[in-house]
């Protein structure tokens, strides 16, 4: 098994464990094109930045309103010709989230970097 096929391998592993899926196609699948486009993110060099957004609204399990801290999360990739950063996938309002769930994020937004490109 190579090298690339073991990275893949522990990604699959991970998005199958942390991740969301829909049916169809159903959890493993959603999970290997989550772990795809992490690798093709590293090939690509995609850079990932992780600000503060604006306080995000939420209700609670009785209907109540509140506000929590929020941060976003941008991808950029360097322009082939001029070597600028651009922006290519964003996300925000994103609350409480550890190092899984910004992993799970990278991926999504790396996935539709992927899509776009």
């Amino acid at each position: 098994m190579t090298q690339e096929t073991m990275k893949l391998r522990a990604a699959w592993r991970f998005f199958l464990e942390h991740a969301g899926y829909c049916t169809p196609p159903g959890r493993a699948a959603c999970a290997l094109m989550l772990a795809r486009a992490e690798a093709w993110a590293r090939e690509q060099e995609l850079s990932y930045l992780w600000e503060a957004d604006f306080p995000a609204d939420y209700q609670d399990d009785k209907g109540a309103w509140h506000q929590a801290p929020a941060k976003s999360c941008v991808v950029y990739q360097l322009c082939p010709k001029c070597q600028e950063p651009r922006t290519v996938a964003t996300l925000g309002g994103i609350m409480g989230a550890d190092s899984d769930y910004r992993r799970v994020v990278q991926a999504e937004l790396a996935a539709q970097a992927r899509a776009g490109a």
